[in-house]
C-alpha cells in the first residue's frame, strides 16, 4: 500500500555532513557519460547520508532554500574562500535531495535560493546546512519589491 504524502507547511532544516564539492560537468567518452572522481565520490557519500534522513511530509508547491556550504580548508592557499562556483555547490546538493529524499518532486520547485560557501573552522564539521521552507507567491513578490524598492517602479 502506498503511503499518501501531505503538503508540509513548516520549514525543514538539517545538516548534510559530507565535505561539499562543486558539481562537475558530465563528460562523454567511449563507454558513456561520466562525472569527475571527486564529484562521483561526493554523490555516493551524500546518497548514503540522505537515505538516513526521514521526513513524513512532502513539499508540493514552491519552496525557498537556504544552503550554507562549509568546505574543508585547502592544505595551502592564499584564498579566504573555497574554489568553485557557488551555483555548482548548490546544484550538487539540490540534485542529491531530489534523487535521494522525498522532500519534493523536483528541484524546479525552488523559486528562492540563498547560498553561501566558506571554509569550515577548525572545530566545525565540513558539510552543508540546508533549510527548506514553503513559499506563497504573493509573499515572495512583496519581498522582492521590498528588496528592489528603488528599481521596482
Amino acid at each position: 500500500m502506498t503511503r499518501t504524502m501531505t503538503t508540509t507547511s513548516s520549514p525543514v532544516a538539517f545538516f548534510l555532513p559530507v565535505n561539499p564539492v562543486p558539481a562537475s560537468r558530465p563528460r562523454v567518452g567511449k563507454w558513456g557519460t561520466f562525472y569527475g572522481k571527486c564529484y562521483t565520490a561526493w554523490r555516493k557519500q551524500a546518497a548514503t547520508e540522505l537515505t538516513l534522513f526521514e521526513h513524513d511530509d512532502k513539499f508540493t508547491g514552491p519552496v525557498s532554500v537556504t544552503l550554507v556550504h562549509l568546505v574543508k580548508p585547502a592544505k595551502s592557499t592564499k584564498r579566504t574562500y573555497p574554489r568553485g562556483d557557488t551555483d555548482n555547490y548548490d546544484k550538487a546538493v539540490l540534485d542529491a535531495i531530489t534523487s535521494h529524499t522525498s522532500l519534493w518532486d523536483d528541484d524546479d520547485q525552488v523559486v528562492e535560493l540563498h547560498s553561501m560557501k566558506m571554509y569550515a573552522g577548525t572545530k566545525q564539521t565540513p558539510g552543508c546546512y540546508i533549510r527548506i521552507a514553503p513559499v506563497t507567491l504573493p509573499n515572495l513578490l512583496q519581498r522582492i519589491k521590498k528588496i528592489f524598492t528603488s528599481l521596482w517602479r
